[in-house]
């Protein structure tokens, strides 16, 4: 069996974070925490999504990976639900979580009617996602490959479950195809993996179909291209994955298939699963791991100073901390307003860029339109016509798309910058409150980055459509007059105008919606390390409080609990400062 130990890092922090969950006295948000941490750590899942255009193969990928065809595949676009494949579970099986969180178990090979496209068409059943677990290995145990619907898929639905994989991912394996190696979109994905982070596998699949001399032309072309995308050292591997399905059913192993490519493809990603993704996932628990036994320390640090003080003083004292508390929600509530003006701000600055963009780019391609059919009439300059409008819409929208993407990537990404940093400010208010008035030295605030609230802005997947229906059949006849030729081009002109000009606003509409979303996220999450802030504060005072009114051997018992959470907020920290010096970097 190919694997490795169960992270031993990740088992201590399961215990430290059970235990601080466990302690009496601190307040909701912090024992929540504590459990989230635990239930993480405890459970090890790496999510690695598998991404790429619709039909490039990406089930039957991960049906090679799990050494039998379990996943739906066909000809045409067949995924339509998002499937988790949980590796190395001891009790093979299925479970179907629909929309409205019902759960239902089902047998393995029952799974095609709850995610292909053909039994459950524009997902009517309305699944959420389909759980199998599979007693293959793959590389440490608790993986989770993840099969999506295809990125610029024909269904928007589909093209968001894809999305929320990545979101939600811990790495990511990209399949193109030799018979279309990279895309439009398929770049922007990733350039848009790339700005993430994190660990990319790129796999050219259907190698098959190519001549051996035909297949390094291909590579020729696609390795420096992903190479400027990704770096120079991305993990690019060329293969079939059907031939490499045919060869482990057909009686070879899951490490020997027949086919090289695939067999050099998982021998990679094992081992970056084995050694590199639980290491990563090790040092982010080991951060908040962190924040916890700091905020341990600092809520025993009041208790205790609290305690020390007279009754009459220390309500006093506690009702101008709620008032401190009171201002700081209160400018927080106004920078969320800040942050919904900047958000709008960008917005705007969209629809004005695609707008602007989209009129520009009917002057410039117009003439290349005109030249293309120059000296053609009838049905001739019809099908002519058709042909250059559809391609100036794909070659005129498709760089003014991304450079909004980019410019709208950007806007946020500052926005939430300027957020986190005046709530940063707020955080430490209340700190400082803190230490004047219970008398304790409380340091500076510790938060998470922007970039670990895992919530960015991304624009990846609008598809450019073809425009529709030929032009000169609009008309009653084709006639080969050149009044009729002049009211045709006139005709392409307009559509050209409406094609883009509905490719612009489908694309401004996506963009508002999505930084809607990303900025509903993201401050929920920043409202969060307030309040918790606010309330580990004010709630070991309190405690502190209740205390002095009870018998000498109450608060005898209650300083010995607080004894044993420094005892384990220490502990923790000794941890986390050892994991600092030992973990890969």
């Amino acid at each position: 069996m190919v694997g490795a130990p169960r992270s031993a890092a990740a088992g201590t922090v399961a215990a430290l974070a059970g235990r601080m969950a466990g302690l009496p006295g601190q307040s909701p948000g912090f024992a929540e925490r504590a459990v989230r941490l635990a239930e993480r750590a405890a459970a090890q899942r790496y999510h690695v999504a598998v991404l790429g255009e619709f039909k490039r193969g990406k089930s039957t990928l991960v049906n090679a990976l799990i050494g039998r065809p379990l996943l739906p595949a066909g000809v045409v676009p067949v995924t339509t639900v998002a499937t988790e494949v949980h590796f190395g579970e001891a009790r093979p099986g299925a479970l179907v979580v629909f929309q409205d969180g019902k759960r239902q178990q089902v047998a393995p090979e029952e799974i095609a009617r709850y995610v292909s496209e053909r039994e459950n068409p524009a997902n009517r059943l309305g699944v959420r996602r389909v759980e199998v677990r599979v007693d293959a290995p793959l590389g440490a145990p608790g993986v989770v490959l993840v099969d999506t619907p295809g990125v610029a898929s024909v269904s928007e639905r589909q093209t968001m479950s894809a999305r929320e994989a990545l979101a939600d991912s811990d790495g990511a394996v990209v399949v193109l195809s030799v018979d279309a190696p990279l895309s439009e979109s398929e770049g922007v994905l990733l350039a848009d993996l790339a700005d993430r982070g994190g660990r990319v596998f790129v796999v050219v699949n259907k190698c098959d179909h190519l001549t051996e001399v035909e297949a390094e032309e291909v590579r020729a072309f696609l390795v420096p291209h992903i190479a400027r995308l990704l770096g120079e050292g991305a993990s690019v591997h060329f293969l079939s994955a059907r031939r490499a399905l045919e060869g482990v059913t057909g009686g070879r192993t899951v490490q020997g298939t027949g086919d090289p490519g695939f067999d050099a493809f998982r021998r990679d990603l094992e081992a970056f699963l084995r050694d590199d993704l639980a290491a990563e996932r090790d040092r982010a628990n080991a951060a908040e791991l962190d924040r916890l036994a700091s905020t341990l320390s600092d809520a025993v640090a009041i208790e205790r100073a609290a305690a020390a003080m007279d009754l009459a003083v220390l309500q006093d004292r506690l009702e101008q901390f709620g008032a401190a508390a009171d201002d700081v929600r209160r400018a927080f509530a106004e920078d969320r307003l800040v942050l919904d003006h900047d958000v709008a701000q960008i917005g705007e600055a969209v629809a004005a860029a695609l707008t602007s963009g989209s009129a520009e780019a009917v002057r410039r391609a117009w003439p290349r339109v005109e030249e293309s059919v120059a000296g053609l009439r009838g049905r001739a300059l019809d099908r002519a016509l058709d042909e250059a409008v559809a391609t100036a819409v794909t070659d005129a929208f498709d760089p003014l798309r991304q450079a909004v993407a980019t410019a709208a990537d950007e806007g946020w990404e500052q926005a939430a910058a300027r957020f986190a940093e005046r709530l940063r400010r707020h955080v430490q208010a209340l700190r400082t409150a803190a230490n004047a008035l219970f008398e304790v030295h409380l340091g500076e605030a510790t938060l998470p980055t922007v970039a670990e609230q895992r919530e960015r802005f991304s624009y990846l997947f609008i598809q450019v459509e073809s425009p529709g229906a030929s032009l000169a059949r609009t008309l009653r006849t084709v006639s080969r007059t050149e009044r009729a030729r002049r009211r045709m081009l006139t005709r392409a002109r307009r559509h050209l105008a409406d094609e883009l000009d509905k490719h612009a606003g489908r694309a401004r509409f996506d963009v508002v919606q999505r930084l809607d979303t990303v900025s509903r996220r993201f401050v929920s999450a920043m409202a969060e390390e307030l309040e918790q802030t606010e309330a580990s504060i004010a709630m070991a005072a309190t405690s502190a409080r209740h205390a002095l009114d009870q018998t000498e051997s109450v608060q005898a018992e209650r300083e010995a609990e607080r004894s044993f959470a420094l005892g384990v907020a220490a502990e923790a920290e000794q941890f986390v400062h050892a994991a600092r010096t030992t973990l890969p970097r």
